[in-house]
């Protein structure tokens, strides 16, 4: 058995890079044309290298660690891997589930330390923290700021459903544990006012996922994204803020290019970003 991580024609094909985490493969991986790539808390019976570089963090089958070296041409003859043994803090991503798809679920795994391979299991996540949807806010393409703020001002959950959100302000998100969920590449336009996409207090646990941040045809200031408001919080060891799968872009396809000063602007202590791409 192979998993192959490039869309595999002849010898290779279109390819960049990525990241893969949570994965279990009982054969081979294979990178192919991948030019770079991460591996978090992931295990398979072994893995080939990437074209240029790879970092394996908690990795069951990791390839052993190398530098890249250049041939007689300058060019690097081997991919550059770097290898760490465990991750030593971090929190899975928070998912959806039913069991009779009637009724549905908010899970929340809870924060881990010095993971090694998979830190789930067949029954899903050992500790987590499981929400009912009468505690959480599904979001409409066409909601309001102001619709989807007054939902997390009252201390709900939101999964915001796929579409194109164009913010006429920040969505604050001040409660300690509350989740901001995006499903299907949800976009946030930033707001004209120049806030950010999102903003969060000054408080701990505080789970972000799933979400396109994209600039408007003006200036942002502060980041699309910020962590803590006082710039002064220190944060919980225990219940760190995670920032999962979120996304950031300056020239989108129909919001022109911004001016933006910051994509990510995190000021409290204990926050984890666990895959992101900003361009």
């Amino acid at each position: 058995m192979f998993e192959y991580l490039d869309q595999y024609c002849c010898a290779a094909g279109y390819a960049s890079g990525g990241w893969v985490s949570g994965v279990d493969v009982g054969g081979s991986t294979k990178f192919g044309s991948q030019q770079q790539f991460m591996v978090r808390n992931s295990r398979s019976g072994s893995f080939d290298n990437p074209v240029w570089n790879g970092v394996f963090a908690g990795v069951e089958g990791a390839p052993a660690s190398q530098c890249g070296m250049p041939d007689a041409s300058g060019n690097s003859a081997q991919a550059s891997i770097s290898v760490e043994p465990n991750v030593p803090l971090v929190a899975e991503k928070p998912y959806i589930t039913s069991a009779d798809g009637t009724s549905f679920q908010l899970v929340i795994p809870a924060p881990q330390s010095n993971v090694d391979g998979v830190a789930w299991t067949a029954s899903g996540y050992t500790q987590a923290s499981v929400v009912d949807f009468s505690d959480v806010y599904v979001t409409s393409p066409g909601d309001t700021s102001a619709v989807i703020n007054a939902k997390l001002a009252a201390g709900l959950h939101v999964v915001v459903s796929p579409g194109i959100y164009n913010l006429d302000s920040a969505l604050v998100v001040s409660h300690k544990n509350q989740v901001l969920l995006g499903l299907g590449m949800a976009t946030l336009i930033s707001p004209s006012n120049g806030e950010p996409c999102v903003r969060v207090s000054d408080v701990p646990g505080v789970r972000i996922a799933g979400l396109l941040l994209e600039a408007g045809a003006w200036e942002t200031k502060g980041g699309m994204l910020q962590v803590g408001e006082s710039g002064a919080y220190a944060g919980d060891a225990a219940n760190p803020v995670v920032i999962s799968d979120v996304f950031a872009r300056v020239g989108g396809p129909t919001n022109g290019v911004g001016p933006v000063d910051t994509m990510f602007l995190v000021q409290s202590g204990y926050t984890v970003i666990d895959n992101t791409w900003l361009w």
